[in-house]
């Protein structure tokens, strides 16, 4: 197991904003300076007038609250359970489980779980 990257990479960030995933709930941004140098920053109101792109990024923090903590699937209930060996499970004791993922990070397998949560309709956009 890898430690817990700072936040989403770019190409990461790009395919949640590409399931439509609102970029205000990103909590960093990615930001390309007319140097072309690139820099993550925290989130704030403004940005300097000298940037040129900026792409999201989102913690492990903001990632979780994307999550919904359950999900009723064929009237079953299905908790969310991650953990940090980098392994996301929407479980039910008495069902085989709804989905797994299991990743070198659990911020890896946090994006691999809310891409098939959007993309399997469990969240409302």
């Amino acid at each position: 197991m890898a430690n817990n990257p700072l936040c989403t990479t770019i190409e990461q960030s790009q395919r949640l904003v590409d399931l439509g995933i609102d970029i205000k709930t990103a909590d960093m941004y990615y930001v390309l300076y007319k140097n072309r140098s690139p820099r993550l920053l925290i989130k704030y109101d403004s940005f300097p007038n000298d940037l040129l792109e900026f792409t999201p990024a989102w913690s492990l923090s903001a990632l979780s609250d994307l999550l919904p903590s359950f999900i009723k699937h064929n009237d079953k209930d299905y908790v969310l359970t991650m953990l940090n060996i980098g392994r996301v499970v929407y479980f039910n004791p008495n069902e085989p489980n709804l989905f797994e993922a299991d990743r070198m990070t659990l911020l890896d397998a946090v994006v691999e779980t809310i891409e098939w949560v959007y993309r399997n309709g469990y969240v409302n956009k």
